[in-house]
Parts: C-alpha cells; sequence; structure tokens
C-alpha cells in the first residue's frame, strides 16, 4: 500500500465498511460495543446497590431508584441494552451502520452527561462522574469498533463536547476554590481533548 493510500485511509471519517462480511464484523461489533457499556455500567450499579445494602442498610437503597441522576444512570444502562438488541437484528446498510455508531456514542455519552445536570453535590465533582463514564463508553467502541483514527477522533470530540457546556452551566456562580481559578469547564474540556 502506497504511502498516500495509508495517510487517506488514516484521515478518512467514513466508516471501513467496502463489502458484506466488513458490514457484518461492523454490525456485530456495534452491537458488542452496546452491550459491553451496559454490563460495566449495570455492573457498577448493582455494586453501588449491593454496597449501599451492606453498609447502609436497604432504607438507604431506595435511594438509587428515585434519586434523578440514578434514574438517569439506569435509562442510559438500559438504553444500551435496547441498543445491543436491536443492532442485532436485520441487515442495516453500511450508511446506517455508520450513523448508528456515531448516534449510539453521542447518544451515550449525553445520557451519561445529564446525571451531572441534576442534584450531584458539587464537591462529588458530577462532571468528573459524567466524563469517566463517557471515557469508559468511547474506549469501548474504540477497542472494538473497525474505525479511522480520524473518525475515532471526530466521534470522540462529537461525544465529550456537550459536557463542556453542561459542566459551565452547572458551575457558574459557583466558587470551586480552585487555586488557579480556572473554572471545571475548563478541565473538562481538557479532559475530553485528551479523551
Amino acid at each position: 500500500m502506497s504511502k498516500s493510500k495509508h495517510t487517506a485511509r488514516t484521515l478518512t471519517l467514513r466508516a471501513p465498511i467496502a463489502n458484506e462480511e466488513e458490514r457484518g464484523l461492523f454490525q456485530r461489533r456495534l452491537a458488542l460495543t452496546a452491550f459491553v457499556v451496559f454490563v460495566l455500567a449495570f455492573g457498577f450499579w448493582i455494586i453501588t446497590l449491593v454496597t449501599t445494602l451492606f453498609l447502609k442498610g436497604p432504607e438507604h437503597a431506595g435511594h438509587l431508584f428515585t434519586h434523578r441522576p440514578n434514574q438517569i444512570q439506569l435509562a442510559t444502562t438500559l438504553t444500551a441494552a435496547l441498543i445491543w438488541l436491536a443492532i442485532r437484528r436485520g441487515k442495516p446498510s453500511a450508511h446506517r451502520l455508520a450513523t448508528l455508531d456515531l448516534l449510539v456514542s453521542v447518544g451515550l455519552c449525553i445520557g451519561w452527561g445529564l446525571m451531572l445536570t441534576q442534584n450531584i453535590p458539587k464537591v462529588q465533582r458530577p462532571e468528573m462522574i459524567a466524563l469517566l463514564a463517557c471515557s469508559y463508553t468511547l474506549v469501548c467502541r474504540a477497542a472494538l469498533i473497525p474505525s479511522a483514527p480520524a473518525r475515532t477522533a471526530a466521534i470522540g470530540v462529537a461525544s465529550l463536547g456537550p459536557l463542556v457546556p453542561m459542566t459551565w452551566m452547572i458551575y457558574r456562580g459557583y466558587d470551586t476554590g480552585d487555586p488557579m481559578g480556572l473554572s471545571p469547564a475548563i478541565y473538562t474540556a481538557i479532559w475530553g481533548l485528551l479523551g
């Protein structure tokens, strides 16, 4: 392969689907990504539930069902499971799979980001909770879905980008005590760029 062809493939934003075999692989990997995100997120929630029951007692477990951020986490988690189930069926076109790849990553990350806009105390740094969940989602995607580096980076920016204004919104007018005087939105943007 010539150097210019390799560079063009590296910089492409297209999903690497040229034939039926690649389409099938992409579909399976996209479904697997949603499944792994579901297992990680639901596993985290189950461990939190068991830990709460063990350390605090059953009277505190209801919080995991009634507190708005937990409801958003469960909804996003269940969305990943539904995506896994839906993508496995049929034979979506290459264009539809490429679009779903983008929508799944961005959609799940917006779901994780919505957790931070709810009543999580700022001292718990809710933007870092959302950033961690988004990072895990994007790492799963990068590890499992065939994609050119430019496409992976573009989907990462599109997925993490909404966290910056969400973070700015929840911290505006709040003194974080940061010795450098930087807004948490700046740190979110930096981590987003590095992710």
